[in-house]
């Protein structure tokens, strides 16, 4: 069983524990997912949102980043999900996925979309998406580097239905 909580100052280094065991991440990556962490500890910056999840013995399972997109209307970005490879294939990463929907719903969000890499490493990432109803509407070519393209997913939203 999954709990859902807030953000605490104390979750930065179980956030890159997570980070660095699921091997996903290139270094810069894991210091920028602490800097969007940082921001919201230390400055109180409403852009992103956080949630984290704690296996019942209350360690971290796993988080997310969220936030509205600067100069639209009811857009989101998610920014990161990342679970901790003991808690994968357990319906950890859904579940945290729900939430955030939810949460963007409750904001009368109605797209939300979510970055992801073409490269073989990340097609886990991509079914993962899709399965939840996500759908590819723009892929840039070689974008992170030669042979690797920038892969956006959207799911569109009806936060009256």
């Amino acid at each position: 069983m999954v709990k859902f909580r807030d953000l605490l100052p104390e979750d930065r280094i179980a956030i890159k524990m997570i980070l660095e065991a699921t091997k996903h991440f290139s270094k810069v990556e894991i210091k920028i997912a602490l800097e969007l962490v940082d921001s919201v500890i230390q400055n109180h910056d409403l852009t992103y949102q956080f949630i984290i999840t704690e296996k019942q013995e209350g360690q971290l399972a796993g988080y997310g980043c969220w936030g509205e997109i600067p100069l639209t209307r009811g857009a989101y970005d998610i920014y990161w999900i990342a679970v901790a490879p003991e808690m994968q294939g357990q319906g950890t990463g859904s579940k945290l996925l729900a939430y955030m929907e939810d949460k963007i719903m409750e904001s009368m969000g109605r797209l939300i979309l979510i970055e992801t890499s073409s490269s073989e490493a990340y097609q886990g990432t991509r079914a993962f998406y899709e399965k939840r109803g996500y759908q590819l509407e723009s892929r840039i070519r070689d974008f992170y580097k030669t042979g690797d393209d920038r892969c956006i997913y959207v799911k569109r939203l009806d936060p009256f239905g």
